[in-house]
């Protein structure tokens, strides 16, 4: 067994996270298929906070990816179903450069669209979309979610009205940068 990655978040609801993470990894990712699995665990985090553990039992690395290729549509089944749901209320499927990108006709047959002419068009797809963006739509407004890859460090702040802001950084150079005072120091100060 080998540890591949993790994150580090938040979860709004942790059961409706779990159920979302695995429908995407499961159905669009296909990681049941090549031995790629999840682990929860609150051990050594801040409360309310979730390790996403993502192991592999002899995976075939070829075919082990966080993105999602397929471009199949969202069907209301998989929204239901797998609580994907939450991902359409949080604004994940919103699209509004569809109105600019199809035609009326081309929108019309394509069944991933939803709303073309509106001022709230959707395009139900998972297609080149990452893990890391399910998670930053599952996390907690005003948290950090956190992904340890090798010796880089990937963050995502949600502020209070949910809007999210990414970067990546040498895992030294944030080390180096956390406070060595416990947050309780800090507030009594």
């Amino acid at each position: 067994m080998s540890l591949l990655g993790n994150f580090v978040f938040k979860p709004k609801s942790l059961e409706i996270s779990k159920k979302v993470i695995e429908g995407f990894t499961n159905e669009w990712l296909e990681w049941n298929d090549i031995g790629v699995y999840i682990e929860y665990t609150d051990y050594r985090v801040p409360k309310g906070y979730i390790n996403l553990e993502i192991h592999s039992e002899d995976c075939n690395l070829e075919r082990f990816t966080e993105c999602c290729y397929l471009d199949e549509p969202v069907t209301s089944a998989d929204l239901t179903s797998h609580m994907m749901v939450v991902l359409d209320h949080d604004g994940f499927f919103e699209a509004h450069h569809i109105n600019d990108c199809y035609s009326k006709e081309q929108a019309e047959e394509d069944e991933r669209i939803v709303g073309f002419g509106t001022d709230n068009p959707k395009y139900y797809s998972f297609e080149d979309r990452e893990l890391s963006e399910i998670i930053a739509c599952l996390q907690e407004n005003n948290s950090r979610s956190l992904s340890f890859w090798n010796t880089n460090v990937y963050i995502t702040e949600k502020d209070e009205s949910g809007m999210t802001k990414s970067k990546s950084m040498p895992l030294i150079e944030y080390a180096l940068n956390v406070s060595l005072e416990d947050n309780k120091t800090k507030k009594a100060a």
